[in-house]
């Protein structure tokens, strides 16, 4: 049980859970204009395809070091997103994204070629028959280096062409591009603080024109330049960005300003053309008759710093236990979901009726207007996984659905179960779509088990048993879970984005009943809702409905006909039905949607 190899030109943004043996073609950093770094790469597959890699920043730590040029392995779990390179190095029009999910295991891979360059025909670029975008591998001959620069450590360019470029002039600067090259002396360079403690660095630099123009280097690349500037040096200066000069306080008359970037680069160099350091005085008398503009001072405060802190999400952790005997935890999960699916107990409720009582029924494209944690009803299919860090389960109790403190030791659980040793149980993230709208749903050990009809811990040992020891890989056997449309019980939790499972049907009439006479539409008005003669019939589900509850369900713990004027909400607490949102009870029913016919 595991999963079988994808190939690089099948990839694309139906899943996140591709599996690739690839070979590491090259692999190199780059810095942003916020001095943030990250990996790109490219990978290559048997057939010869490839395919480009990011690995943001906050993954770098992890594999900067584990990362080789020419190393082949195997890459599960990464992200696919259109491939939005400024500078793309290969034709596939996705690129993977590293998740904390990812995996990669180094493996000996004989059938992928070596490490090789893919030259592109220098009379072919001539005529123009190449991309703006993309770098090639090109040969040529080496006829004059005027200037070497290295933006990106790591990554090994073969390049034979004259290299060459010519000196811009400070007058003609625009925010057309960032790939200025300004031959200039520094005039004036001064360290400016803000009212956060925060420091930054501005100069002025003249060019043998006698133009002037004000620059800023930030905090962030203050370190690396702060020592290397020296007032009255003549430099050549590369690949900056410009903005409109919005400096509170202007010291020359360019409507522009130019901001070092991570990838702006400043060489010392003797230039005699340039005049020395010198003064613009203003006349006195000029200012007395108000012939000066009221910006160009020099201004610099220092007040007393401050520090910003900035929280983190912070998951939050599903703590629910099942009251079942533990007798009934060895039954197989599809039976113990069925016969809940069609109890009874005489109850007044039909099955859709209770599984629609206390909860706002809602189309999936009003989740994202929730702004607090709701009960909900609503209909949609499932469309992918939404790989996480932690995979597709997590080490649990062997009686009830808790997390279990460490999967390695024994415990005595909350339930009084005394465990020893954790057992695996399905915690699945899952994206559902209805229509435009998509929102991500957390799928639990029970709702997960009635639908593969096994357990975890069965899946678990299979993947062992046939020699897979990533555990972070999905098996295909979890795909049964997508492309199934159903009927959801969940409560939304807008803080993370999420909705948590707490039953869900994928019986066609159930989803049908609940999608035509219970789900508000965002297109329909409050007066098309009344409340209806309670219906003495019981719906009855065929055996083979799919039904499930989740384990934090308080509806899955207390199997009893519900007191009328009583809504069973969590935590057992009794809530007014106006108060909590809930839809509209008649009595104790709940109420369907009304549907008037237009007056004519």
């Amino acid at each position: 049980m595991s999963r079988k190899v994808d190939s690089v030109k099948d990839i694309n943004d139906s899943k996140e859970t591709w599996r690739l043996a690839v070979r590491i073609m090259n692999v190199w950093s780059v810095v942003n204009n916020k001095g943030i770094e990250h990996l790109e790469m490219i990978v290559m597959d048997s057939l010869g395809d490839r395919i480009q890699v990011l690995i943001r920043h906050d993954h770098l730590l992890k594999w900067k070091e584990v990362i080789k040029e020419n190393m082949t392995c195997i890459i599960n779990n990464g992200s696919v997103y259109n491939n939005d390179f400024q500078w793309k190095v290969c034709d596939h029009s996705k690129k993977i994204v590293f998740l904390g999910g990812t995996t990669m295991k180094a493996i000996e891979l004989q059938n992928i070629p070596p490490k090789g360059y893919f030259f592109k025909d220098f009379g072919e670029i001539l005529q123009g028959k190449c991309k703006t975008d993309r770098l090639e591998d090109i040969i040529g001959v080496v006829s004059e280096i005027n200037h070497i620069q290295s933006n990106t450590p790591g990554k090994k360019v073969v390049v034979y062409v004259k290299v060459s470029r010519k000196v811009d002039s400070v007058k003609d600067i625009n925010d057309s591009k960032e790939t200025w090259r300004l031959t200039v002396r520094i005039m004036d360079v001064w360290s400016v603080v803000n009212n956060k403690g925060i420091e930054h660095l501005e100069m002025i630099v003249m060019d043998s024109l006698d133009d002037r123009i004000q620059v800023l280097i930030r905090h962030d690349h203050l370190l690396k330049w702060k020592e290397v500037i020296k007032e009255n040096m003549t430099c050549i200066i590369n690949n900056d960005s410009v903005y409109n000069n919005d400096f509170q306080w202007k010291v020359c008359d360019h409507s522009k300003k130019i901001v070092f970037l991570g990838g702006t680069t400043m060489k010392a160099i003797e230039l005699q053309n340039i005049s020395p350091k010198g003064y613009f005085f203003k006349d006195f008398g000029e200012i007395l008759q108000g012939k000066c503009k009221t910006d160009r001072l020099e201004v610099s405060n220092a007040w007393s710093g401050s520090k910003l802190l900035i929280n983190e999400d912070i998951p939050e952790i599903q703590d629910f236990m099942s009251k079942l005997p533990t007798n009934e935890q060895k039954e197989k999960p599809t039976q113990s979901a069925k016969s809940l699916s069609n109890w009874s107990g005489g109850s007044q409720y039909s099955p859709v009726e209770r599984f629609v009582h206390n909860a706002k029924c809602m189309s999936l494209s009003q989740f994202c207007k929730i702004k607090h944690e709701t009960l909900c009803v609503t209909v949609a299919t499932t469309l992918k996984f939404v790989v996480s860090k932690y995979g597709w389960f997590y080490y649990g109790c062997t009686r009830c659905s808790s997390k279990a403190p460490n999967p390695e030791k024994a415990y005595e659980c909350s339930c009084g179960q005394k465990v020893e040793q954790p057992i695996p149980r399905y915690k699945i993230e899952i994206y559902v779509s209805n229509g435009e709208s998509k929102y991500r749903f957390v799928f639990w050990d029970s709702e997960c088990a009635a639908i593969l009809g096994m357990t975890a811990e069965f899946m678990h040992n299979s993947m062992a048993e046939n020699g897979e020891d990533d555990l972070m890989v999905y098996p295909d056997e979890l795909e049964m879970l997508l492309n199934k449309k159903m009927a959801f019980r969940v409560k939304v939790q807008p803080t993370f984005s999420q909705a948590s499972v707490w039953k869900l049907c994928d019986d066609e009439a159930f989803v049908k009943e609940i999608e035509n006479d219970y789900i508000v539409e965002d297109n329909q008005s409050k007066t098309e809702y009344a409340k209806l003669v309670p219906n003495k019939e019981n719906l009855e589900t065929s055996a083979q409905t799919l039904s499930a509850s989740g384990e934090n369900d308080p509806e899955s713990i207390i199997l009893m006909t519900l007191a009328k004027d009583v809504v069973i909400a969590d935590k057992g607490e009794k809530v007014d039905f106006e108060a909590s949102g809930a839809t509209q009870l008649s009595g104790t029913k709940p109420s369907k949607k009304l549907k008037i016919e237009p007056s004519s």
